[in-house]
């Protein structure tokens, strides 16, 4: 709770805290972030069930529920509604924050943010999941084969293994996640890089930009 001893302040509003303002950071979320829970759908549904249920999640009426889904459908025709509802609640929920977060951060010009967008799929519950909260702590730290609850089974991903869980321990050890063959740029309002971490981990500036835009949009409507 923010307030008293513990919490004096919210930690990143209106602005990133000046307690860790020289601490780099690293940060970031799943693709489809809200898979993890039971609520979130994962059959098929018709297009007035996904403006429905964009619309409950959001609290967006009709017109503002519509847009969003828009601007979702624009760069993925292929996607069936199920997927459109998980990545925009995924983005509602957590990476809109993650960017808020990094950007805060970014401003106080002390230490660096890294951001991370994890989009490797699990083949569990049928792949169903896609790529859940929690999933990348199983690469992170290097024990997929203690979590193919969520992992799955397979060699498929033990080479992600080997590069996540070595970017996260150059940061622990100095602050700067880059390894050699991947250089991590700090996130900054002007480039927005964020490592994609998938089968081909790479940098790319301002992914999904319309997408971001349009949850900012909605969300300060």
């Amino acid at each position: 709770m923010v307030g008293g001893h513990a919490l004096p302040r919210h930690p990143f509003d209106p602005d990133a805290p000046e307690i860790s303002a020289d601490v780099p950071l690293l940060l970031g979320s799943n693709l489809t972030e809200r898979t993890f829970f039971a609520d979130t759908l994962l059959d098929p549904i018709d297009d007035a069930a996904l403006l429905g249920h964009v619309k409950r999640y959001t609290g967006l009426a009709d017109a503002g529920a519509s847009r969003l889904i828009a601007a979702y459908r624009k760069n993925r025709p292929d996607a069936d509604n199920t997927f459109i509802y998980q990545l925009l609640s995924a983005d509602w929920w957590m990476t809109a924050n993650v960017t808020t977060e990094a950007e805060r951060k970014a401003k106080l010009g002390r230490a660096p943010a890294y951001v991370y967008h994890f989009e490797k799929r699990t083949p569990v519950r049928d792949g169903k999941l896609k790529a859940p909260h929690t999933l990348e702590i199983a690469y992170a730290f290097d024990n997929i084969d203690l979590s193919t609850a969520v992992t799955g089974t397979g060699a498929d991903k033990q080479a992600l293994a080997d590069k996540t869980s070595a970017m996260w321990a150059a940061f622990a050890r100095t602050g700067d996640p880059s390894i050699p063959g991947l250089k991590w740029e700090p996130y900054s309002e002007e480039r927005r890089a964020v490592m994609i971490l998938d089968d081909n981990p790479r940098i790319e500036l301002d992914p999904y930009r319309e997408e971001r835009l349009a949850i900012s949009a909605a969300k300060s409507a």
